[in-house]
């Protein structure tokens, strides 16, 4: 069982990094707010948390800039309908802090604006994870300003549509299809309003 992993960076993709060690490359599944990380600092030298997922047929390594990060992965394991690439998503688009708060206030809108995380996923996940997280303070400030603009600039946008007519169910889902990438306000609305007339 792999724990954590020490290595140069050699490539990075879209949700996936290489490391190698020893002259073995392995393959990471990590959040976007890590892989932006990674790039910008020292790539001959970096650290990662790991989750081993091994079943049957796949062997799969997710990492983490801190053991804590890694804690709120499992646990979000822990609800049925979330895998180890669901879990993920959820922390890429939420980040701790903001998946924490969204649980303890039971925010399920919040929680529904991420890509493949629908109503009734969010709903258990909440009421499931309420208790476990209801004393747990962890401190990961990766990418955390950036994730709390993101989901400002989607939530500035939300209202804007909804202003403009559109109804709450059309709204969650254009911002669905907006999930993951980095735009600005303006450019959230002008995507949401091509998506919506394409209907």
């Amino acid at each position: 069982m792999i724990e954590t992993i020490r290595g140069k960076l050699i490539h990075s993709g879209k949700n996936r990094i290489i490391l190698e060690l020893h002259g073995i490359g392995y393959g990471i599944y990590v959040t976007d707010q890590l892989i932006c990380t990674v790039q910008q600092t020292n790539a001959e030298d970096v650290f990662l948390w790991i989750y081993d997922c091994i079943k049957e047929d796949l062997h799969e390594l997710y990492g983490f800039a801190a053991e804590s990060e890694k804690k709120v992965f499992t646990i979000l394991l822990s609800v049925s309908g979330i895998g180890p690439k669901l879990a993920m998503k959820i922390l890429s688009d939420a980040g701790i802090e903001l998946l924490l708060k969204a649980i303890r206030e039971e925010d399920v809108s919040m929680l529904r604006s991420i890509k493949g995380l629908g109503e009734k996923t969010a709903s258990r996940l909440i009421l499931e994870l309420k208790n476990k997280v209801s004393g747990l303070e962890i401190s990961c400030n990766v990418g955390l300003e950036k994730i709390s603009e993101t989901f400002a600039i989607r939530a500035d946008a939300a209202q804007a549509l909804k202003t403009l007519g559109y109804k709450e169910q059309e709204i969650r889902q254009v911002l669905k299809e907006c999930s993951g990438k980095a735009l600005t306000l303006e450019e959230t609305i002008r995507s949401a309003l091509v998506f919506l007339s394409g209907k």
